[in-house]
């Protein structure tokens, strides 16, 4: 795989987000390498970057993808992902042998606060949306004219 390159300054040494030069570096463009621009405004012409190799987070060996992994204990050796459906190890949900629970007795109802339902299904009147900032309901947060409340 192919080192890992800092926009600002080009450098193998690190990455953008902890150049040192962040301030004072001339931005590289990432398609011809050179000063001046960035890659969106290159004047020459686009250049093939090889494919990043796949790289499986359970096993951390290239050419497959996690969900792909032949290695199905991973690297630990031991396969202990857990199903949410049945809640035993060595399988996940959407390979579960069993027939599907449907888990609403812990779930907790997010318009009434209830439990054994969720808000999809409860039986109240769907409480007004309101803003979390000032308590209008005329208005949601994000449009809030108020100052935002820390």
């Amino acid at each position: 795989m192919p080192p890992r390159r800092c926009y600002n300054c080009d450098s193998e040494a690190h990455l953008s987000k902890d150049c040192p030069n962040k301030d004072t570096a001339e931005r590289v463009c990432y398609n011809c390498k050179k000063p001046g621009h960035l890659s969106k405004d290159c004047p020459e012409e686009r250049q093939e970057r090889a494919p990043r190799a796949k790289l499986c987070y359970k096993c951390n060996q290239e050419g497959h993808l996690s969900r792909d992994c032949p290695n199905a204990a991973g690297a630990s050796g031991s396969d202990n992902r857990r199903c949410y459906n049945c809640n035993q190890t060595g399988h996940l949900s959407k390979d579960c042998p069993n027939p599907q629970v449907a888990r609403t007795d812990d779930r907790r109802c997010f318009n009434c606060n209830g439990t054994g339902h969720i808000s999809k299904n409860c039986p109240n009147p769907t409480k007004p949306k309101g803003c979390f900032n000032c308590g209008s309901v005329d208005h949601i947060s994000r449009d809030c004219p108020e100052p935002r409340k820390e």
